[in-house]
């Protein structure tokens, strides 16, 4: 017998579950293709990458992914990471976080009738998702 390790068996996906993850690699796509539009708008610049993501009920699959680089002027490096969490969680429909470098700040992005909440940890953040939001977070994450 082998301790603290357990065998994991991960069943077929089923047809609505592999349409479920597909229609949120979608969502998800959409999304990092606003934040480099925004991002672009702004001069900042955009690279795209994928995440590979695995979840119970939909296994190991690979999300859009970016990093946006803000003016430096005489700062170190500043970016923030659009990085795809998961699907199923808690409370809604898909997570995505907005990460900042150097600094770790996290905000997540949470799936909602067609459009995304910000929560900063469980608190709502009071303003809309659009492209100026955005870019206050942006530069907040990374200060």
């Amino acid at each position: 017998m082998t301790r603290g390790f357990k065998s994991r068996v991960t069943a077929p996906l089923t047809p609505e579950m592999e349409r479920r993850r597909d229609e949120w690699v979608r969502r998800v796509s959409a999304l990092v293709e606003q934040i480099g539009q925004w991002s672009q708008e702004a001069g900042w610049d955009v690279e795209l990458g994928q995440e590979s993501i695995e979840e119970d009920l939909l296994g190991q699959y690979e999300a859009p992914a970016a990093r946006v680089s803000l003016p430096r002027g005489d700062l170190p490096a500043r970016a923030v990471l659009v990085l795809p969490v998961a699907l199923r969680i808690a409370g809604g429909d898909g997570r995505v976080d907005l990460e900042g470098y150097p600094t770790l700040s996290r905000v997540s992005l949470i799936g909602e009738d067609g459009g995304w909440t910000i929560m900063t940890g469980n608190i709502p953040y009071p303003l809309p998702w659009n492209a100026e939001t955005f870019r206050r977070l942006a530069k907040d994450l990374v200060a």
